[in-house]
């Protein structure tokens, strides 16, 4: 599949998840800031996609990251989902593609080393905020990891 095609796929199906949270969730003003915001992003990047603006590209790229690091502050766990969804399939592509499929064959932004391991903190910061809203109390598999670490 063409890379504009799947990342116009990938934007559309965080927007439609992104306002179902508003409809069918209880959010908060930070919540309903950051979903305003992503879907604002997202607006400015369908247009800089097909329309080839690259320094608009430049940007927004920067601002996914900006984005997912801002999510650990947002009161959602839906939000957090998302975003934490949203950073392993950035670690999947990576991979698979070899490449960041946003970037030009040309350009050296968008894949490296300290990118790749922001990203790797995020998803593990993201895994703990979300475990963290949860009531896990006393439950037995948290006692036995916390057991076994001391």
């Amino acid at each position: 599949m063409d890379d504009k095609l799947k990342l116009t796929f990938i934007t559309f199906i965080l927007d439609i998840l992104f306002v179902y949270i508003l409809k069918l969730t209880r959010t908060s003003f930070r919540d309903d800031i950051f979903i305003g915001t992503t879907l604002t992003f997202h607006t400015a990047f369908y247009y800089a996609l097909w329309n080839y603006q690259k320094e608009l590209l430049k940007v927004l790229h920067v601002m996914i990251y900006f984005l997912i690091a801002v999510s650990l502050y947002v009161d959602s766990v839906w939000i957090q989902k998302i975003c934490l969804g949203l950073s392993l399939l950035i670690k999947y592509l990576w991979e698979t593609e070899g490449r960041c499929i946003l970037k030009d064959d040309d350009e050296e932004f968008g894949f490296g080393e300290q990118i790749e391991q922001f990203n790797t903190t995020m998803t593990g910061s993201l895994t703990a905020s979300i475990i963290s809203k949860y009531n896990v109390g006393n439950h037995w598999l948290l006692e036995l990891a916390l057991n076994s670490c001391l």
